[in-house]
Formats: structure tokens, C-alpha cells, sequence
């Protein structure tokens, strides 16, 4: 078997080296300056040679899965190319170099797997706080501003994740899942489409908000899943809830000022532990099914979606490749024209994979979708005027393409979005409208902020 390649190969042409799985491949070597591309995930290598500075071209570095590496090199942050570090499952690796040197295209690190305890004073700009990853000084934004992608997976040294988190403006994906010694997760970025902290046992906090709101064009769907987080305390559950509230109306805004349609996946979705619709729902049902009455002229006066909810018992319910979803079919019914109805997704677990996964308790899951699909389809059929005056809502948990009969829905709830930011009147809601107009200033001012720094720069 492969175990090393011949001293100071000089492959002056090479782009790409695949050396995947290669188990007793323990000592790189060579020289290629055009080197783009370099796979040496599952080899036995322990560290990489200080030559690999010259790889100025290199694009993704793919170490995944090398269980004996120790150490990276310190000149790490030459690599000006990279975009992609992945270091997935290296469980030696205890720390990671420091970055002196702007490392602007990094838009991947993965970590999940490894032993790293925090991040260097040079990349984060933190102090040596133990057991943190992202710290709680201010993050310097000559290190990773373009990063992307970051994966804690099953990191169980991390404790929390700091404020300089929300300087990370074109972060869009955090993956923490099991990350089990995990308490508190501070503001995180504006762009934030994804953030699974599925299984984080210890997570009791969240900050407020959130994430920083900032105006938006972009209609992409944003996902919150905090299942399995049992010590989450009721006081972050509520501004998860307010969180996912405002960001969906400013994406249903967008969706209506570009008159672009959806397919009503959820604008925005979340889930959490709990065994009670929230008070704020108008309408509320045990069971699966429910059908409001709707208000006159409910579509007019600045609507723009619904908030659908579903409380499940999944009796400790094992699920494969994640493919465990929340849906409704909602009909809307007039007396003075054939119903209209739609299938809608509430939430669910995120991407797939092989782990096994148990949901241990009820759960709640809320879904925000935008109403422009079932508007055009009334105007295309020459019913603009014909209002819907009740709807029949059932909720159902599904496995991707049958419902799964042993997760109950025990009970559901449905509630209008107003463009003004508030549900319609019910309590506990008094406060939402200050809520949204509070979170966007939070978010414009530190937009300020982020430009004035760049400027100076």
C-alpha cells in the first residue's frame, strides 16, 4: 500500500492530488505551485511539511478523517487561494494555528470531530478563555469575513459561542449538533440561513436577539432547529419565536416587493422542546386538525403570511438519514367559490446522514410562509375578490414520503402575519412591533459600524 511519494516530487503541471483513503500514506512531500485541488482525507499523516506555503494557487485543503494528525503548520495563513479547510473528524488535533496574515477567501472551516478547544487570538481576537471555540472578545474582520461554512459537530469542549460571531457577515451555515457541553450561543450574524444545534444537552441561553436584522432583498429560507435541548430555558425559547417572527416578515416583504412566487417550504421554520402551542396563535386545536374561522377582509391591510404550529409527541421515535418532517395541507374554503389548498412545511431535522437519531420529548415546531402563491392563483383565476372565509388545516409528521404513524401531533395552531410586524390581537404579543423596529436599529447600527471599519481599512 501507498506510503509516501518519492523525495521532492516536482510536478510542476499538477492542479489536483487525490490520496483519499490511502490508511498507511503517513508523509507528504512535493512541490506544485499550481496545485489546486489536494485530497488527503483518511491518510496516516501526522503533520504537513512547512513547504506547503508555496501552494499560493491552492484552493481546498481536504484533511477529513486523518486521525493520526497533531499539528498544522504556522504558515497556514499564506495560503491566500483557500477557500475550503475541512478537518472533520481529526481527533488528535488540539489547536489551531495562529493566523497572522488575512486569510479573506476562507469561506469553509470544518472542525467538527476534532479536539480544538478555541481558536487563536489572531483569528478570533479573543483571550484564552478555556473550553471556548468562539470567544468573548470582539472578532478582528481581517481574519475570516468571508467565511461561509462552519461545522462544531460533536465538538465537547465548547461552552459557548461568543458576540464576535455576529461580525461574520456572510455566515450562513453553523452546524453544533451534539455539541453536548454547549450553555449559551450569543448574536449571531444577520445572513444566517441555517443554524442546527440539534442535541446540544447543556444549551440554556440564547442572546436577544438572536441574530442582527437588517433590511433584505434575498428570499432564502432560514432554518433554527434546537431539538433535543432540553435545558433550554423558556425565556430563549421566546426569542427564538420573536427571532423567527420578525426575520419572516422582512423576507415576506422582499418576496412581495420582487413579486417573486414560493413553494411554501417555510420562510422561516424552528423547533425547540415544549408541550404547548404558543398563547399568541388565534387559532388553537388539540389534535391535528384545525378550522378557524377567518376574519372579513382578513388578505387586506398589509398581509402577508401565516404562522402555522405543531406540538409533537415522538414516544423517543429513532429516525435515519433525517429525513423526518413537519407538514400540513391547509384548505381554504369561500362560499362563493371551490376551495383553493396548499401543502405547507412546518419544519424538520436539516440534511441527511447516516447517524441514528432519537427525539426524546415533545416538541414544538413553527413555520412562517408567505401567501403570494395562493394570491396569484386567485387572480390567474379571476377570484381577487373571493376571499377565503374558513380553512381546514391538518398536521401531519412524515419520513419524506409517508406519514410516520407512531409521532402524534398533539396539538396545532394558525395565526395571520400583518406587514406591520404584528400577529393578529392575542396575548402576549403587545410587544412584538417594538421587538422588530428594536432588532433592526441593533442591526443597521452595527451594518454602520461593520462599513465604517472597512472604510478605515
Amino acid at each position: 500500500m501507498l506510503s509516501s511519494l518519492p523525495a521532492k516530487l516536482d510536478l510542476i503541471s499538477l492542479k489536483t492530488l487525490i490520496l483519499s483513503g490511502c490508511s498507511k500514506f503517513h508523509k507528504f512531500e512535493i512541490s506544485s505551485e499550481n496545485l489546486e485541488f489536494l485530497h488527503l482525507d483518511g491518510t496516516a499523516i501526522k503533520n504537513l511539511p512547512t513547504t506547503i506555503q508555496n501552494f499560493k494557487k491552492l484552493v481546498i485543503l481536504n484533511l477529513k478523517d486523518c486521525k493520526m494528525l497533531e499539528s498544522l503548520p504556522y504558515c497556514l495563513d499564506k495560503l491566500k487561494a483557500l477557500e475550503e479547510l475541512i478537518l472533520s473528524g481529526c481527533k488528535e488535533l488540539t489547536r489551531f494555528p495562529d493566523i497572522k496574515q488575512n486569510m479573506e477567501n476562507l469561506q469553509i472551516l470544518l472542525l467538527d470531530g476534532t479536539s480544538i478547544e478555541e481558536l487563536p487570538d489572531t483569528l478570533l481576537h479573543c483571550g484564552n478563555l478555556k473550553n471556548q471555540v468562539v470567544c468573548q472578545q470582539p472578532l478582528r474582520m481581517n481574519g475570516v469575513s468571508l467565511l461561509r461554512r462552519l461545522c462544531l459537530r460533536g465538538n465537547h469542549t465548547i461552552r459557548s459561542l461568543g458576540p464576535s460571531m455576529s461580525q461574520l457577515y456572510h455566515l450562513k451555515w453553523i452546524d453544533l449538533k451534539h455539541c453536548e457541553n454547549l450553555e449559551s450561543i450569543s448574536t449571531l450574524p444577520p445572513n444566517l440561513q441555517c443554524l442546527d444545534a440539534h442535541d446540544c444537552i447543556s444549551l440554556k441561553t440564547v442572546a436577544s436577539p438572536v441574530a442582527l436584522l437588517i433590511p433584505t432583498t434575498q428570499q432564502v429560507p432560514s432554518s433554527f432547529i434546537f431539538t433535543n435541548c432540553e435545558k433550554l430555558e423558556q425565556v430563549a425559547k421566546n426569542e427564538i419565536i420573536c427571532y423567527a417572527h420578525n426575520k419572516s416578515r422582512l423576507l415576506s416583504e422582499a418576496l412581495n416587493r420582487h413579486n417573486k412566487g414560493f413553494d411554501f417550504e417555510a420562510l422561516v421554520a424552528t423547533s425547540f422542546p415544549g408541550s404547548e402551542v404558543p398563547a399568541w396563535f388565534s387559532h388553537r386545536a388539540s389534535g391535528a386538525e384545525l378550522e378557524p374561522e377567518l376574519p372579513r377582509h382578513w388578505s387586506e391591510n398589509g398581509f402577508v403570511g401565516i404562522a402555522l404550529c405543531a406540538v409533537v409527541s415522538f414516544k423517543n421515535h429513532k429516525t435515519r438519514n433525517n429525513k423526518l418532517q413537519v407538514k400540513c395541507k391547509c384548505v381554504f374554503d369561500s362560499v362563493e367559490t371551490s376551495p383553493g389548498n396548499f401543502n405547507g412545511h412546518i419544519g424538520g431535522l436539516s440534511e441527511t446522514c447516516d447517524e441514528e437519531i432519537t427525539i426524546k420529548s415533545n416538541h414544538v415546531f413553527i413555520g412562517y410562509t408567505n401567501w403570494l402563491n395562493i394570491s396569484k392563483c386567485q387572480q390567474e383565476n379571476g377570484r381577487k375578490e373571493c376571499v377565503p372565509t374558513k380553512a381546514s388545516i391538518k398536521f401531519e409528521v412524515t419520513d419524506g414520503t409517508e406519514e410516520i404513524m407512531n409521532c402524534e401531533v398533539l396539538q396545532c395552531g394558525f395565526s395571520l402575519v400583518q406587514e406591520s410586524g404584528s400577529w393578529e390581537a392575542s396575548a402576549g404579543t403587545e410587544n412584538v412591533s417594538e421587538s422588530i423596529v428594536l432588532d433592526l436599529l441593533k442591526g443597521i447600527k452595527w451594518l454602520y459600524k461593520l462599513l465604517c471599519t472597512r472604510n478605515k481599512g
